[in-house]
Formats: structure tokens, sequence, C-alpha cells
């Protein structure tokens, strides 16, 4: 058998009269409505942990298969971007030999290179201030390739 155990608490006039009221029309003493007010008070703080806990499992639930889910799409757009990428640079490298050979060698590759990184911007809607810009991108990028061979 549960002993109870006394205990005392100093409350505000509002309060009391508050809890007076809400006793009266429950019909209940005012240290049944605080006993109840108590229960629900610790239960909904249980709850609460239990709620933390479950949203946890499902947050670890759902990661774990949004992640599997997503894998295939993920390397599939990897694969892409790699091919992309290369195909990007044997068109580029393509040109370059290309327009060298057809321009019986008056424009040096840097020169060439420059023209279409600008007109690649053009086309996809990139705007430079400087022309001088895609020369120093285009030297870069040879010479990087050059140091790469």
């Amino acid at each position: 058998m549960s002993k109870n155990v006394k205990r005392s608490v100093t409350l505000d006039c509002d309060t009391m009269d508050a809890l007076n009221t809400i006793a009266a029309k429950k019909h209940i003493t005012v240290s049944e409505l605080l006993r109840e007010y108590i229960g629900q008070g610790l239960s909904t703080e249980y709850s609460d942990k239990q709620q933390e806990e479950i949203s946890r499992h499902i947050r670890s639930a759902v990661d774990v298969s949004i992640t599997a889910a997503m894998k295939p799409y993920i390397e599939r757009i990897a694969a892409i971007c790699a091919k992309t990428n290369r195909y990007s640079a044997i068109a580029v490298t393509g040109l370059l030999k290309e327009m060298y050979e057809y321009f019986d060698h008056q424009y040096d590759t840097t020169q060439i290179l420059a023209t279409l990184l600008e007109e690649a911007d053009t086309f996809i809607g990139i705007r430079r201030p400087e022309s001088h810009d895609y020369f120093d991108e285009a030297d870069i990028k040879l010479r990087k390739k050059a140091a790469d061979i």
C-alpha cells in the first residue's frame, strides 16, 4: 500500500482563485485538482520523451530509405556528368585541332580556346567584363593540360 506524502505549496491569489473556480466546476477539491494537473504534467513529459524517441526512429528509417532509394539515381547522375565532361573535353580538343589546322597556324591554340570559351559563355548566357579573362583562362587550362601530360 502506498503512503501519501504531504507537500506545502505557496500560490498567488489569482492562481488560487482560478484553481478554486475550476475545482468547483468539476465538483472536486483543489487538492484533487492539483493531483490531476500534476499527473497530466508528468504524463505529458513522459509522452514528450516517447515522442522524441519515436521521431528519432522515424528520421533514422527515412534517412536509410531515402539513401537506399536515391543511391542508383545519384550514381547515374554522377556517371552522366563524368561522360558529359569527357565528351566535352573530346569536343574541345577536336575543335582546337581542327581550327588550328583550318586557320593554317595563324592563331595559336590559346587564342582558339579563348574564342571557344567566350562563345560558350555567350551561348549559355554568361557575360564577363573583359575578353582578356578568356585568354587567361585558356592559357591556364592549356598549361595545366601540358603539365598533366
